[in-house]
């Protein structure tokens, strides 16, 4: 938790640190410099930034005093308004100079830099991962949903009239597949088994996803005619964007799970029944 703490502090220090750095104009004054500096007295800037070397301040800051692996000297006539950060270096601060906010003074070692910087490299693969991931879903999900056609409104008018019901079924299924998956694991033997079943249950989700992404994408679009595949898109990047919320997104990942496959097992149900009769009826 720490490290974490830790990681999120320092991308929050950097982007300050990039944001304040602007082009100097006549009218806004900044300085940003790479070499030892040292600021008169009579100077006044917005923010000062110095990276990799020593800074002596003597004038007047009003934002941001900002200084990477050096170290800051705060003379007595200086006055800064604003913020004072210096990372990976000493703070002088003589009797008589004004500092109106807290000094934040960071010192690190080689290993926290190199965790901080595998922890930055992880959260970029993380967010890289999951947005190629979301991407590939909302294409998938538009592919399945144009595929089904006339099917997909026959499921939809299932869903509609029986929502209770199909959320139950799907539900009970789910916990009964994945109590036999379990035990197909456990004896290792089973694993291809266990395998094989848990195939259905996926084809059921993308097929029950691009169905509840047509639902909700003709809601979002209710004011004019699009095309079908607009439709979907748009209820579907609804959809998968909500799936990304931290424990929100898994309870509505995990309903739309349940709700798929008792959508299946309904729909797949009533086509069995309807044949049935149409079979009894011949016959009769």
């Amino acid at each position: 938790m720490w490290n974490r703490k830790l990681v999120l502090s320092l991308m929050m220090l950097f982007l300050m640190a990039f944001l304040l750095v602007k082009p100097v104009s006549a009218m806004d004054k900044n300085i940003l410099n790479e070499k030892k500096t040292v600021m008169p007295a009579y100077e006044k800037v917005d923010n000062i930034i110095v990276v990799g070397h020593d800074i002596d301040i003597k004038g007047k800051v009003d934002f941001s005093a900002i200084v990477i692996n050096g170290n800051l000297k705060i003379s007595k006539s200086a006055k800064i308004n604003g913020i004072v950060i210096v990372i990976n270096g000493d703070v002088n601060q003589e009797k008589g100079s004004y500092v109106k906010e807290n000094i934040l003074a960071l010192k690190f070692k080689n290993d926290t830099i190199n965790h901080f910087l595998i922890g930055v490299a992880l959260l970029f693969t993380n967010w890289i991962l999951r947005f190629v991931f979301s991407v590939g879903l909302v294409l998938l999900t538009v592919l399945v949903g144009l595929l089904l056609k006339n099917s997909g409104e026959q499921r939809i008018r299932i869903f509609k009239q029986q929502i209770g019901k199909v959320f139950l079924v799907g539900a009970i299924a789910s916990f009964v597949l994945l109590a036999i998956i379990l035990l197909l694991i456990i004896t290792i033997i089973g694993i291809p088994i266990a395998i094989i079943l848990a195939i259905p249950p996926l084809i059921a989700f993308l097929i029950g996803l691009s169905i509840f992404s047509q639902y909700f994408g003709e809601k979002m679009l209710s004011g004019g005619y699009t095309t079908r595949w607009i439709t979907i898109f748009a209820g579907s990047f609804l959809i998968i964007s909500i799936f990304n919320f931290p424990f929100f997104g898994a309870i509505v990942l995990l309903c739309v799970f349940w709700l798929s496959n008792g959508l299946m097992i309904l729909w797949t149900f009533n086509k069995l029944s309807k044949k049935r009769n149409k079979e009894n009826n011949r016959k009769e």
